[in-house]
């Protein structure tokens, strides 16, 4: 009876450590386990379920103790396996599971709760798979952080699992979206970049001066952008302003002149500046100063083969403080104004030097009214009124009133009118 007293001992150790644990105390009992019988083996059972021992530990204890072959447990190899392909929104299948069990297991968790959270690993990629790539790649330097699982992010993955090093574990995020579909349709992403090294080509559209109204908005400086070799994401791009004020060269500051400053891709707005803090005044080669424009964090694709059309836009103030109407305000685009990523995932900067384009200013056209008798104005009539009450609400006129060149703000209108008596 001493030797039963001393399993459960034993029992009540391992039983929390797991299945090869509780195994392994229980495979000196195969040889003797003729000696238990069956209400003693029921008993440690017993003892193991009150302890929340899973069915697979329970069966295989038993079989060790009644003398049956046991089955080891085989830890699951999911996301122990490298991966070999690329994933993102939309994708399916084991290795997609895999990559949730993998996140999830360090730190960057796919799910709270519900599909994908640890233990609920499903083997469909969605917002909330992107989501947890994306905390990966910020956390461990990778660029553009768009979560999509290519070749960067996956060697990355692989080689934290050869060498299995754990990786550096984010802040916490916010609450994930859902991951499930809507309507079993998976979610529309952006195509991840295609090719390898690329480069781009750009051609400059500009003309050598711009004269725009006050109060109006122009494009003032234009390029054509091609990728060449492999797709790009462009994901900044500089200006440079400078100008003349009362003869004075490089002091001109954007904001006196623009109410906003409007970078276009293919006619699409992709960033806009306004205030003086979005402008930094830098010193150039040459003791110029300068106020760079930058535009960050665009992310634009433009695929192999395609042109893509960037402009920038202004719009000129209606009025500006004293004479600057008469300044000229110059933009440049400098050498490596745009900075890129090619099929590859390597940083590249571009192009060349560009144009200077002058920027001049017109004052704004004086304003005008022009009134004339409407369409729907009635005919000429009799009107007969009461000599003893107020006759109203007679139509006699309407007119119609155009404003041109500007706003027109109308603070009063004079009528006059004339009697005759038969």
């Amino acid at each position: 009876m001493s030797t039963i007293i001393q399993s459960k001992k034993t029992l009540l150790t391992v039983a929390l450590g797991g299945a090869v644990a509780i195994v392994l105390a229980f495979g000196s009992f195969a040889a003797s386990a003729q000696a238990l019988t069956q209400s003693q083996i029921d008993a440690i059972l017993g003892l193991l379920e009150s302890f929340g021992a899973d069915q697979v530990t329970m069966d295989n204890v038993e079989a060790a103790l009644t003398g049956a072959p046991v089955t080891t447990p085989t830890p699951p190899t999911g996301w122990m396996d490298k991966f070999s392909r690329d994933l993102s929104v939309g994708s399916t299948g084991d290795d997609v599971k895999m990559l949730q069990e993998w996140l999830n297991a360090n730190g960057y968790i796919v799910a709270t709760s519900g599909a994908g959270s640890p233990g609920n690993e499903t083997e469909y990629f969605g917002e909330r798979t992107r989501a947890a790539v994306a905390a990966y790649q910020a956390a461990n330097n990778i660029s553009p952080v768009a979560g999509y699982f290519g070749p960067l992010t996956k060697a990355s993955v692989n080689a934290k699992i050869e060498a299995a090093l754990p990786p550096v574990v984010p802040p916490a995020n916010d609450e994930p979206v859902n991951d499930e579909p809507v309507n079993d349709e998976p979610v529309n992403d952006e195509p991840p970049l295609a090719g390898n090294e690329g480069d781009i080509v750009v051609t400059d559209l500009s003309v050598s001066n711009v004269d725009i109204d006050l109060g109006t908005t122009g494009v003032v400086y234009e390029l054509e952008v091609e990728a060449l070799d492999s797709d790009v994401a462009i994901n900044r791009v500089d200006f440079h302003f400078t100008g003349a004020t009362n003869g004075i060269t490089g002091v001109a500051r954007p904001w006196l002149y623009f109410s906003e400053v409007v970078l276009r891709i293919d006619g699409e707005e992709v960033g806009v500046l306004s205030g003086s803090g979005d402008f930094t005044e830098i010193t150039v080669s040459g003791g110029t100063n300068h106020y760079r424009a930058r535009f960050s964090g665009l992310n634009e694709v433009i695929r192999m083969g395609d042109v893509a059309e960037m402009t920038l836009e202004v719009a000129v103030r209606s009025a500006m403080t004293g004479d600057r109407e008469g300044d000229i305000v110059t933009v440049q685009m400098l050498d490596d104004a745009i900075r890129f990523v090619d099929g590859a995932g390597l940083t590249h900067f571009g192009p060349a030097e560009q144009g200077e384009v002058e920027i001049t200013f017109d004052e704004e056209a004086s304003g005008s009214l022009r009134v004339g008798i409407s369409d729907d104005s009635p005919d000429a009539t009799y009107i007969i009124v009461d000599e003893d009450a107020r006759t109203e609400n007679v139509e006699v006129l309407v007119f119609d009133v155009e404003a041109r060149n500007q706003n027109i703000s109308i603070d009063s209108v004079d009528v006059v009118l004339t009697a005759s008596s038969s």
